[in-house]
This record gives structure tokens, C-alpha cells and sequence, in this order.
């Protein structure tokens, strides 16, 4: 990601910005010795996280969300699924 990232112009205010939030958020993180993932109280608080959260695998990296933010998502993906026309990407896509 980080790689990518650094591809993106830093001249431009937007990429600036995402390429600063990103990057300036990054850490490295361990399990501690309970196996368990710990995620920075600034994060907590920026992703809303509280008692339950999502951990959704997405092929080559997690997510991690909040209960209502996930609950929010999965109407997204109804809304988006419910069309005749099916989103980019999915137009040959059958299960």
C-alpha cells in the first residue's frame, strides 16, 4: 500500500491529503500475548470502533469496522446488487 501510496502526487491537494492520512496513521502493530490485535486508541475513536467490531477479509488485506458501520455497508452493497445493470467490474460476474 505504502508503495502505492508514494506513486501518488504530493503537489496535488487531494492526493496530498489521503497520501497524509494514510501514511501518518500507518504502524506497524504485534498480537499481544493473548492473540489479540490491539488498535491504537486514536484509531478506536477515528473508525468509531466500541464493543463490537467486523473484521472482513477482502482477498489480499482485512477491514476492520464498526458494528453500524458494517451494518450501513452491507445496505450499500444491497442497494448496489439490487440494479439491472450490474456495477463495474461485475458485469461478467456469476456465482
Amino acid at each position: 500500500i505504502r508503495e502505492r501510496l508514494m506513486k501518488a502526487p504530493s503537489f496535488e491537494a487531494r492526493s496530498a491529503s489521503i497520501k497524509r492520512t494514510m501514511l501518518g496513521n500507518a504502524r506497524p502493530e504485534e498480537l499481544d500475548s493473548a492473540g489479540r490485535l490491539l488498535v491504537a486508541p486514536e484509531l478506536r475513536d477515528y473508525a468509531k470502533l466500541e464493543k463490537t467490531v467486523w473484521l472482513v477479509g477482502m482477498g489480499t488485506h482485512f477491514e476492520i469496522w464498526s458494528d453500524s458501520g458494517w451494518k450501513r455497508q452491507q445496505e450499500l452493497a444491497a442497494e448496489a446488487f439490487a440494479g439491472d445493470v450490474p456495477p463495474p467490474g461485475f458485469e461478467d460476474f456469476a456465482l
